[in-house]
């Protein structure tokens, strides 16, 4: 069960002070993915958006394979791939949270790219937006879960960064190539 319940929280987890080694990162990935997937939606408008899948990198393990950036912790980066939570990032480390799939109500967003058009969609181009713009939110009592973990979307590695809800929560997934499961309901790798 993860301490971190208020957005203050939630941004200073992101900026991983103190955090030196692989096994510090791997600690601080998981208290984040329980935090996001059990106590914090985004809100835009009158709809709450509740996180279903995460998958988490950084330079000081994955290397070349993390868009660089230069970014305060829990920002938007857009980037080819889809839109990442960030990770407090210069030029040296960086890093955030590829949000791969999102629920609102029983309706479920799967794929990095449908969850930026459904949070990113029309901005007023007079103004900053004020209602409209997708803020990340407390979530309050709700019925915990455990995040399942296992591997990322067609990145070869034996690291578990991946984190989603459990499969019999994730009811509205066909289609979907990245579900993590197979068809016998084995976590693919």
């Amino acid at each position: 069960m993860s301490s971190i319940k208020t957005t203050e929280e939630l941004y200073q987890a992101m900026r991983l002070d103190g955090k030196e080694s692989v096994k510090d990162l791997e600690r601080a990935f998981a208290d984040i993915a329980d935090a996001l997937l059990n106590d914090f939606a985004i809100s835009k408008g009158d709809k709450l958006y509740h996180f279903v899948e995460l998958e988490f990198y950084h330079s000081f393990i994955d290397g070349t394979i993390v868009y660089p950036r230069k970014a305060d912790a829990l920002q938007y980066f857009f980037h080819k791939s889809g839109m990442d939570l960030t990770f407090l990032s210069d030029e040296n480390m960086f890093g955030g949270i590829l949000v791969r799939a999102i629920r609102c109500g029983d309706k479920f967003i799967n794929g990095p790219y449908k969850v930026v058009d459904t949070l990113f969609d029309v901005f007023d181009a007079r103004k900053l937006p004020e209602s409209n713009y997708p803020i990340i939110v407390p979530k309050e009592g709700v019925n915990r879960i455990t995040p399942v973990q296992s591997w990322r979307f067609h990145i070869e590695s034996d690291k578990q960064y991946r984190f989603s809800l459990p499969q019999e929560l994730w009811v509205e997934h066909k289609g979907y190539q990245a579900y993590p499961w197979d068809y016998k309901g084995n976590l693919k790798k």
